[in-house]
C-alpha cells in the first residue's frame, strides 16, 4: 500500500460514552484511564481536535471537571436517556443503544473538520494507519472512475466509513445478522458519519420485540435468545443504508434472504472499508480476546474478506493478488467452519453465542 496520509488537523476525534472517574490520571494501557487513552490517541493524531461526549450525570472530580483538565478540546455533557432491557434474555446489563446514539450525534454536531473519528472511551489509537488506508482506497476508486466511466462509477462520490473487522459480522456464517457494522470505531467524512448516526432512538417495543413475537424457526442456527428486534449495530446501520438507497435490509435481526445478502455485500463494498485491528491501529483492551478467538475470526468480515468484495465491485486498476488469495483461502475455511457448526447441537450453539453479547 502506497498512499499519502490525511493530515491529522483535518480530523476531529469524538470519544463517546461514560468514563471511570476513579481511574482518571492513573495511567496504564488497559483502557480504564480515559486520560491515558486520550494521550495515546493524541500521539497518533497530534493535530486532531479531541472531544468527549458523555453524560451530565457524570460526577467528575474537581481536578478533572473541564475539557482542559481532561486533556481534550471540548467536553459535551448530554442528558442520559437511560438504558433499555438487555438485547438478550438472561442478562441484566442494559442495552445502551440510545445512550450511544444521543452522545454520538451530539459529538458529531460540533465537528467543524472535514473528517471525524468516533471512538469508545475505553479504546485508543496506536498510529494513523487508518488515515493511510482511507486515502489509498479512495484514490483507487477515483483512479478507476477516471479510466472506466461506467454507469456504476461515473460521477461516483466515494466516501466510505472505515470500521474494524470486529464486530462487523459475516451474515453467511454463524450469526445471520446482515448490516451488523462495527460501532467500536468509525472514521470518514463528517457529513457521512452524521448521516450514519442519524438513526432514531430505539423504541421500547423494538427493544423487547421478542418478548411478544416468536423467533424465526427457519433461522439456520439456534441463536434464539435475542430480545431486541435488531441488534444495536443493525438498528444504526440499516437506517443509514435505507437513507442512501438500500431497500433490502433486515426487519428483524436474523432475517436473511438473497436480496438482503446481496444488498449487504454491495453496502460493504461501496460504503464501508473494513480493516483488521492492527491495520486500523485500534486497541480496545476489553475485547482483546477476539484477536485470538477462532470462532470470531470466522464470524466477522476480515480486511481480506472485504477486499474481495471491494475488488469485485470496483475492479480497481491496482490489484492486491495476495489479499485476493487470502480471501479465497478464508472462504474455504469459512465454508468448512459453518458446516461443522451446523452439526453441533442447538445447546452448544447457544452456549457459544451467549458469550458474545453479555
Amino acid at each position: 500500500m502506497q498512499a499519502n496520509t490525511l493530515p491529522s488537523q483535518s480530523v476531529t476525534v469524538i470519544f463517546q460514552g461514560g468514563i471511570n472517574v476513579h481511574q482518571l490520571g492513573q495511567g496504564g494501557d488497559d483502557g480504564s484511564d480515559f486520560m491515558a487513552n486520550v494521550a495515546k490517541t493524541r500521539a497518533a493524531l497530534p493535530h486532531a481536535t479531541i472531544v468527549l461526549s458523555t453524560w451530565d450525570t457524570l460526577a467528575l472530580p474537581t481536578e478533572f471537571d473541564s475539557a482542559d483538565k481532561l486533556g481534550i478540546d471540548q467536553l459535551i455533557l448530554n442528558p442520559d436517556p437511560g438504558g433499555l432491557p438487555n438485547i438478550k434474555f438472561g442478562y441484566d446489563a442494559p442495552n445502551n443503544v440510545n445512550r450511544q446514539i444521543i452522545s454520538t450525534q451530539a459529538g458529531l454536531s460540533q465537528v467543524s473538520t472535514e473528517y471525524a473519528l468516533k471512538l469508545r472511551t475505553d479504546s485508543y489509537l496506536l498510529n494513523d494507519n487508518l488515515l493511510q488506508f482511507y486515502r489509498y482506497y479512495t484514490q483507487q476508486v477515483t483512479l478507476h472512475s477516471q479510466t472506466h466511466l461506467s454507469s456504476k462509477t461515473k460521477g461516483t462520490d466515494y466516501s466510505p466509513i472505515v470500521v474494524p473487522s470486529f464486530f462487523t459480522i459475516d451474515p453467511s456464517m454463524f450469526e445471520h445478522m446482515a448490516f451488523h457494522i462495527s460501532d467500536w470505531a468509525q472514521f470518514g467524512k463528517t457529513e457521512r458519519l452524521q448521516a450514519f448516526w442519524s438513526a432514531p432512538l430505539m423504541t421500547r417495543d423494538n427493544a423487547t420485540y421478542f418478548e411478544s413475537h416468536a423467533q424465526d424457526v427457519d433461522a439456520k442456527f439456534a441463536d434464539n435468545t435475542f430480545r431486541t428486534r435488531l441488534a444495536v449495530e443493525q438498528h444504526i446501520a440499516s437506517h443509514y443504508a435505507n437513507q442512501i438507497g438500500y431497500a433490502a435490509t433486515p426487519s428483524y435481526y436474523n432475517e436473511l434472504n438473497e436480496q438482503i445478502l446481496d444488498a449487504h455485500k454491495a453496502f460493504l463494498a461501496s460504503e464501508v472499508i473494513v480493516l483488521d485491528m492492527t491495520d486500523y491501529g485500534l486497541r480496545l483492551p476489553k475485547y482483546e480476546w477476539t484477536l485470538t478467538d477462532a470462532f470470531m475470526a470466522m464470524n466477522c468480515i476480515s480486511h481480506d474478506d472485504w477486499y474481495q468484495l471491494f475488488y469485485q465491485y470496483w475492479y480497481p486498476n491496482q490489484v492486491d493478488e495476495t489479499r485476493l488469495a487470502h480471501a479465497d483461502e478464508r472462504a474455504v475455511m469459512k465454508s468448512i467452519a459453518a458446516a461443522e457448526f451446523y452439526q453441533t447441537s442447538p445447546v452448544d450453539q447457544q452456549q457459544i453465542f451467549s458469550r458474545l453479547y453479555p
